[in-house]
């Protein structure tokens, strides 16, 4: 058998003290209560007149501005401390920094550029990367997107573009490489 609200015997008291308990409160917070004014400087200004009435205005203290300061007086038989503080103000010089990041991103990006440019390669004659060795790299700006290789059927834009002139070996012959700073694109340049 299950029960209701209505079952529970205190259900009806607690109702009714909840009831009587809210009364009161919105009681307490009823117009009526006589308002004082409140500055309009002051920095709880309102029109509510029943918070006006609980809060009246305040005022901020105001500390003399010519308090005299403490004065150290020395205790007789003690010895006296003298306590400092080091506080760096070091500058940084981050251009160091800057060229060893920037030999980095160099040397990096040489690195992918020859190693793409192997790869090519290798693919174009057939053998393996390890049979390919680097002669040389340079680094050039191209002075548009075909990077010094006009073939028929290439669009090049005209805009420079930093890269690698890359001389690789392979079955005893030697092999020229352009490509852009990174060696996502490359071209193999042939004598005309």
């Amino acid at each position: 058998m299950s029960r209701s609200y209505h079952d529970n015997k205190f259900s009806h008291p607690i109702l009714l003290l909840s009831v009587l308990f809210l009364s009161l409160s919105l009681g307490a917070c009823a117009p009526g209560v006589p308002a004082t004014s409140a500055p309009a400087s002051a920095p709880f200004a309102t029109t509510n007149p029943t918070l006006r009435a609980r809060f009246p205005t305040y005022t901020p203290l105001v500390l003399p501005t010519n308090t005299p300061q403490p004065t150290k007086t020395p205790l007789p038989g003690l010895p006296q401390a003298t306590v400092s503080f080091f506080v760096p103000t070091a500058t940084y010089d981050w251009s160091g920094l800057n060229k060893y990041l920037e030999r980095q991103l160099a040397a990096e990006t040489i690195e992918a550029a020859t190693l793409a440019s192997r790869q090519a390669l290798a693919q174009f004659l057939g053998i393996a990367v390890e049979q390919t060795s680097v002669v040389s790299t340079e680094s050039v700006t191209w002075p548009d997107t075909c990077m010094g290789v006009y073939n028929a059927g290439l669009n090049c834009q005209q805009f420079e573009m930093p890269g690698y002139r890359i001389l690789l070996s392979a079955n005893n012959q030697v092999y020229e490489y352009h490509t852009n700073s990174n060696g996502s694109a490359l071209l193999l340049f042939t004598q005309q």
